[in-house]
C-alpha cells in the first residue's frame, strides 16, 4: 500500500508496461480535451444511481464554509481500513474540518454499518451515505457534491494521512493565493518488510502541472489538498473502474 502514507494503486504486469502508459497518455488527452486543467466555468455534473436519491440530477457541489476541510473517502467491504482512514483525518490538528464516507454498495455486512457508526459517534463532523456500487470514482463524486469544504481532500479507505497535514497545505495555499493545489511528501508502506519509502516523486518541487502530468503522475490520490474552486472547474469523476484517478 501506499501512504502519505499512500495510495493502494492498480498494478500492470512487466509486458503491459507498454500499455500502461498509452493508456494514461490517451486518458491525460482526453482530460485536456475536456478543459480539466483549463479556466473553464464548472459544468454540471450528475450524480451516480444512487439508493438513497438526496440529490437532484445535474447538481452542482454543496454551498462553501470558508476555511473548512472536506474529506471525502469511499469504501467498499473494508470497515477496518475505512476507520484507520478516519482516524488519520480526526487525528489532524487542524480545524474545521468535516468527513463524508460514501459506502460503494458493500457486500460484507461489516462497512456501511462501520460508517454509520463513525458517523453516529462524531455528530456533526461525519457523514455516511450509501450508493449502488458504481466504482470508486463515481462514489469519489457523490462525496464532491456533498462537500462544503473551501478544501477538499480525496482519501481512500485503505489510505492513512500524516500528522499535520491539513495545516501545512492550508497554509501554504492561504501563502500563495495563486495556487490552487497543495502537495506534500508521500510514502509507500512495502508490505513485506513495513520500509517506507518516498513515492510517485513526491519529493519534487513542481509549480505547474504541465508537462509534468503528461509525463508521469505527479502523486498518489492522497496526496493533494485542492481548493473547491479547483474541484468545481476540473468538473465531475469519471465512472471508470479503472484508471479513474
Amino acid at each position: 500500500a501506499f501512504f502519505e502514507r499512500g495510495i493502494q494503486g492498480y498494478a500492470f504486469p512487466r509486458g503491459l508496461s507498454v500499455f500502461r502508459n498509452l493508456a494514461w497518455r490517451l486518458l491525460l488527452l482526453e482530460l485536456w480535451g475536456k478543459q480539466y486543467l483549463s479556466g473553464a466555468p464548472p459544468t454540471a455534473t450528475v450524480p451516480p444511481r444512487d439508493s438513497r436519491a438526496d440529490l437532484a440530477p445535474g447538481a452542482q457541489s454543496a454551498r462553501m464554509t470558508p476555511g473548512l476541510v472536506s474529506t471525502i473517502i469511499p469504501v467498499y467491504n473494508r470497515p477496518q481500513r475505512l476507520r484507520e482512514a478516519v482516524a488519520s483525518v480526526l487525528e489532524q490538528d487542524y480545524r474545521p474540518i468535516e468527513i463524508i464516507i460514501v459506502d460503494d454498495g458493500s457486500t460484507d455486512g461489516a462497512t456501511w454499518p462501520a460508517a454509520q457508526a463513525l458517523a453516529a459517534a462524531h455528530p456533526g463532523v461525519i457523514r455516511a451515505v450509501t450508493q449502488l456500487n458504481a466504482g470508486p470514482g463515481a462514489a469519489r463524486e457523490r462525496g464532491r457534491l456533498l462537500a462544503q469544504g473551501e478544501f477538499i481532500q480525496y482519501l481512500d479507505s485503505d489510505d492513512l494521512l500524516l500528522p499535520g497535514k491539513f495545516a501545512r497545505q492550508v497554509a501554504g495555499l492561504r501563502a500563495n493565493p495563486e495556487a490552487g493545489i497543495s502537495y506534500g511528501l508521500t510514502l509507500e508502506r512495502r508490505g513485506d518488510t513495513g520500509d517506507e519509502c518516498v513515492t510517485h516523486y513526491t519529493e519534487h518541487l513542481h509549480t505547474s502541472l504541465i508537462p509534468t502530468i503528461f509525463e508521469r503522475r505527479l502523486w498518489p490520490t492522497l496526496t493533494p489538498l485542492y481548493r473547491r474552486t479547483v474541484t468545481d472547474v476540473i468538473g465531475p469523476w469519471t465512472a471508470r473502474r479503472i484508471l479513474e484517478d
